[in-house]
């Protein structure tokens, strides 16, 4: 208790602590979704199975980037402006990446959606 008699306990209720676990999870969880589809990219792309490999490889990379770059920021930044910003850019990725009709292009959409979504 502080001297005003209110607690200054500022823990989650559990409910809320639940969702944002459960959030959390699902948001890491769409890093690895593609890694079942790397067969079916590398026929429809017609590359090889070495240079599909890349597509877990970089958006994972994608991923810590924006980890490193994105969650400073939240500590220098209104995080509510931030948070915004980061979930207009990924959902401007979400439209690119189905779009790209080539191995290339659908790499490097997939790792810059990854890396601008960072820890939204």
């Amino acid at each position: 208790m502080t001297s005003t008699g209110k607690s200054s306990d500022s823990r989650l209720p559990g409910g809320l602590l639940f969702l944002f676990a459960i959030a959390s999870a699902v948001y890491v969880a769409n890093l690895y979704y593609n890694q079942p589809l790397l067969i079916q990219m590398q026929t429809d792309f017609a590359a090889t199975s070495n240079s599909v490999g890349y597509v877990a490889t970089l958006t994972q990379l994608g991923y810590a980037l924006g980890l490193f770059l994105f969650v400073p920021l939240g500590d220098m930044l209104n995080r509510r402006k931030l948070i915004y910003s980061q979930a207009d850019a990924d959902h401007g990725g979400n439209g690119y990446v189905p779009l790209s009709l080539q191995y290339r292009t659908y790499t490097a959409a997939n790792a810059r959606k990854v890396s601008l979504a960072g820890d939204v």
